[in-house]
């Protein structure tokens, strides 16, 4: 199934910090704040992501995802549904093709470039789809990060769910 994800705006203007005021940190656990994260600010609405299939810890811009306290460029959210659903099938197809061509050169080469382009077309490579100016972080470690300190703030709540 593919993801739907919401605008980026409509994620900022719902804090961290609002969504979770009524329960005591103490009290929550990572489940319930990974949930809680992606949840439209108390209505209840998730946005299409499983927290059981994915796991997922995106920073509050929704612009990393975060692996093993690594940064990777999540993919443009302004696609539409059709689009990501087309540049996912052809990234799968292009990376089975890696598998498939491993012992021709030539066929691998052209196998990985379509990979490359179609991570490209995502917006998971090449230039940043966001316009405000912020440098791409992407594979960088989140603590040597500028979202360092929200990260490290996380720890108060599950300490070995961070890495």
């Amino acid at each position: 199934m593919l993801v739907a994800y919401p605008a980026v705006s409509a994620f900022l203007a719902c804090a961290l910090e609002s969504c979770l005021s009524d329960i005591p940190r103490e009290e929550m656990n990572w489940r319930e704040l990974s949930l809680m994260r992606r949840a439209d600010c108390g209505t209840g609405k998730y946005d299409g992501m499983s927290d059981a299939a994915t796991d997922a810890l995106f920073t509050p811009d929704r612009r990393y995802l975060i692996v093993r306290g690594r940064l990777w460029r999540a993919a443009n959210p302004d696609l539409t549904d059709n689009e990501r659903a087309a540049l996912v099938a052809e990234l799968m197809a292009a990376r089975r093709a890696v598998k498939h061509d491993r012992d021709d050169p030539v066929a691998l080469a052209k196998a990985r470039r379509r990979v490359h382009l179609a991570k490209v077309a995502l917006g998971e490579r090449g230039p940043v789809w966001w316009s405000d100016g912020a440098p791409d972080m992407n594979r960088k470690l989140v603590v040597n990060s500028p979202y360092a300190a929200w990260f490290a703030s996380l720890s108060a709540v599950a300490p070995a769910q961070r890495d």
